[in-house]
């Protein structure tokens, strides 16, 4: 008999503290193109929408460190909250946040289930990274999103049609693991777009996020490899977060590429969609 979809979330969440580089902070280089993209994305709407509350829920930083998509809201001066269904991610986005040196945000242990423990209309931005498309029903999660945002609602998904996504699936096949990635309806925009509109939000912008010339690993704890084949070589791999995010010559570069693609190939290849909406 297989995993029920609360077993699957939560075996998940568990395995993302196993991955979770605390002691390090070396996210590598996948997630963390991929968290500073996601910053200039967030510097922009932050410019567009009057954003000081956020909650992430549930919160998550797939195979980087733990709990810090939303540090960007704290370094602008935002109040955040952190909200997740497993003791244990919320233990490690503490470890991680003080060791970078930032006030914590606001943890909240919550049941992977709703409602949430807030009055409606309490944030600006309720927002969550890969976590939509692990649900069945994921219209009962963003809806109780909606009722606790007084304006904006972001979700951001795995992208099926990436070019890393069937690579990975082979992986499960052959680790004789379940796939614990979620349903593949909810990983491409038109399911995406139905669960918003669904739950009556309206949604004001869509894409895609995340293309740099390297596959997408999905959760593969690839670090550790990565960094034995370059010692063999006397080099050195690291891409540690730190107090002061700076793009590497690398990272800018893909960066510059990723800005120049077209829309169409962003949808096709990009490692993450995203749909942005708002509440009528």
């Amino acid at each position: 008999m297989g995993l029920t979809d609360r077993e699957l979330l939560l075996t998940f969440f568990k395995n993302m503290v196993s991955y979770s580089p605390a002691d390090s902070l070396d996210e590598g280089i996948g997630t963390r193109y991929e968290r500073l993209v996601m910053n200039e994305w967030f510097q922009r709407l932050m410019h567009l929408y009057p954003i000081n509350r956020i909650l992430e829920f549930p919160c998550d930083g797939i195979t980087g460190l733990l709990g810090i998509n939303s540090l960007i809201f704290l370094r602008e001066g935002r109040k955040v909250y952190l909200a997740n269904p497993c003791v244990e991610v919320l233990q490690l986005n503490r470890q991680i946040w003080e060791k970078l040196g930032y006030s914590q945000p606001s943890i909240v242990l919550t049941s992977e289930h709703q409602p949430l423990p807030f009055p409606d209309d309490t944030f600006d931005l309720v927002w969550n990274f890969c976590m939509m498309e692990r649900y069945k029903n994921p219209q009962k999660l963003i809806s109780e999103m909606g009722r606790v945002s007084r304006n904006l609602v972001l979700v951001m998904t795995q992208n099926w049609w990436n070019i890393g996504t069937h690579p990975h699936r082979l992986y499960h096949f052959y680790k004789k693991r379940a796939w614990d990635h979620g349903y593949k309806r909810y990983m491409t925009m038109k399911g995406i777009k139905e669960v918003a509109e669904g739950v009556d939000l309206k949604i004001v912008e869509c894409g895609g996020l995340d293309i740099p010339p390297i596959l997408d690993t999905w959760d593969l704890p690839v670090r550790g490899v990565l960094q034995s084949l370059l010692k063999l070589l006397g080099k050195q791999w690291q891409w540690k977060a730190t107090e002061k995010e700076e793009k590497s010559r690398l990272i800018g570069l893909f960066y510059r590429l990723e800005n120049n693609l077209p829309n169409w190939f962003k949808l096709c290849q990009a490692h993450h969609l995203y749909i942005l909406a708002r509440k009528h």
